[in-house]
């Protein structure tokens, strides 16, 4: 199974986690990995791991006594860094002894252990990284504070070792960057051998698992805790013993070709918070903003909360519309804006693309719509329409645009307005993307490089969208 074996290889046997014959673990420098020395095709199950091999709250050697002395606020993650910390104070006595050993030995380095006052946090300023670290809550200062309060006295109870904070970090560290959300059961889990498989956002496999079981047992079939009548409890307990998680593949693998999995559609705002790496090119890169960041920069009249309204209804029936369009036009409208995906989501995407919504939203705030139009719904797509031909370089007539001879000016001017005050929010906004691209790479701090590489990335990303639509407005004047 692999090109050198070791502990590792022998536990999972022990653990009885199947592994196809067509993947080998690589070691190198840079940590674990999984290459193929065989085609594989599509929809094959090539890792086999038994629910009762994966570490979590339910199978940790705690036990559920100990761990409902915890506070039923802490996060999933944190709780199992907690299960995964008491295994590693335990040593050579815990099960997953050969597993944990094969763990990254140094603190990953994601962006929520960033120092709160250092360098790297500095730059992350008015980017999506900095919204996903606000988001979560957590960062240095109140991991210690959580330490302190709940972890340390937690543990000295125990007849382990008491933990230092450092290896409550580490720990913390591995759950965030390795961990997968197993069943209703188990949770958030650690997943031996499923966690050597590297992310990608074009994968070859990704994990399943059958995530509604009983919350009680994990059962999935009948048990105790059901309604019924009668329940085989003995049954139940068996089918959670067989019950496994699987990696199959999506893609046809090739020979010699290192194995991808996905941890989901993150950006790399996403990746760098709770995984401690970005991609080089990212698909899922995206620029959020929220109606009060647009709304803000429009003129006072309507109220907000007037167009809000319109806004959302609206904007259901465009997404609506764009769907039951013929392909040919439905593909030129995607050339200029996101149109698939749920109404109600304003942001940029990695392509530098407008979300319909973020568009009908600009519409609504900007330009002046005629008082009683016979079909809103219509006038819009026709707007759009032109806007599309306009902004790929096509000669049209501007009287031609329902909204009026100067729609798309004042819409260009809005988002570049936009961009503006997105790159205004950030470290040192003067500088182009490309200086802020030349700063990283004079960079020997990895925390500081990753921090200017998301920064820079984002800038480029406003500053062609800025062009873009400074483009259309050179054209609109002709």
């Amino acid at each position: 199974m692999a090109s050198t074996r070791g502990s590792l290889e022998s536990w999972l046997e022990e653990a009885q986690i199947k592994v196809h014959p067509a993947l080998d673990i690589i070691r190198a420098d840079e940590g674990l990995s999984i290459r193929a020395n065989a085609s594989v095709e599509p929809k094959t199950s090539v890792a086999r791991i038994p629910k009762q091999a994966v570490l979590s709250q339910r199978t940790s050697s705690l036990g559920q006594d100990r761990l409902s002395q915890l506070p039923s606020s802490l996060s999933p993650p944190l709780r199992l860094a907690v299960c995964l910390l008491h295994e590693q104070l335990l040593g050579s006595t815990s099960r997953w002894k050969e597993y944990l050993d094969s763990l990254p030995t140094d603190v990953v380095p994601i962006a929520v252990l960033w120092p709160n006052e250092g360098e790297a946090r500095r730059w992350a300023r008015g980017t999506e990284l900095a919204k996903e670290l606000k988001d979560v809550q957590l960062d240095p200062s109140s991991l210690a504070a959580l330490f302190d309060s709940v972890v340390l006295p937690f543990f000295l109870s125990s007849p382990t070792p008491p933990p230092t904070f450092a290896q409550f970090l580490h720990a913390y560290s591995i759950v965030s960057s390795r961990a997968f959300q197993v069943d209703s059961w188990h949770s958030l889990s650690l997943v031996p051998l499923a966690d050597i498989f590297n992310h990608t956002d074009d994968h070859d496999v990704h994990l399943e698992s059958e995530h509604w079981v009983c919350p009680e047992c994990g059962a999935l079939d009948a048990c105790e805790h059901d309604e019924a009548e009668e329940s085989d409890t003995t049954t139940s307990r068996q089918l959670v013993e067989d019950d496994s998680c699987e990696m199959v593949t999506v893609e046809r693998i090739s020979a010699g070709q290192e194995v991808f999995n996905t941890y989901g559609e993150l950006s790399n705002a996403q990746l760098l918070a709770f995984y401690g790496f970005a991609l080089e090119a990212n698909k899922y890169d995206h620029i959020t903003l929220t109606f009060d960041e647009v709304a803000r920069l429009a003129p006072s009249s309507p109220p907000a909360s007037t167009i809000a309204e319109e806004w959302t209804s609206l904007d259901k029936l465009l997404h609506s519309a764009v769907e039951e369009r013929d392909q040919q036009n439905k593909e030129a409208e995607e050339d200029v804006f996101v149109v698939d995906g749920p109404p109600g989501r304003l942001y940029i995407d990695a392509d530098a693309r407008l979300s319909s919504s973020l568009w009908l939203l600009l519409v609504l705030l900007h330009v002046p719509l005629p008082s009683a139009p016979p079909n809103r719904l219509e006038l819009l797509q026709k707007s759009r329409s032109l806007q599309i031909e306009r902004l790929g370089g096509e000669e049209t007539v501007a009287d031609l645009d329902p909204l009026g001879d100067n729609a798309l000016r004042v819409l260009a001017e809005a988002v570049r307005a936009l961009c503006a005050a997105r790159l205004a929010g950030q470290e040192d906004s003067h500088r182009t993307g490309g200086e802020l691209l030349e700063l990283a790479t004079a960079s020997t701090d990895t925390s500081l490089r990753q921090a200017l590489e998301l920064a820079a990335s984002e800038r480029i990303l406003l500053e062609c969208v800025s062009q873009a639509w400074s483009s259309s407005l050179y054209n609109s004047a002709e």
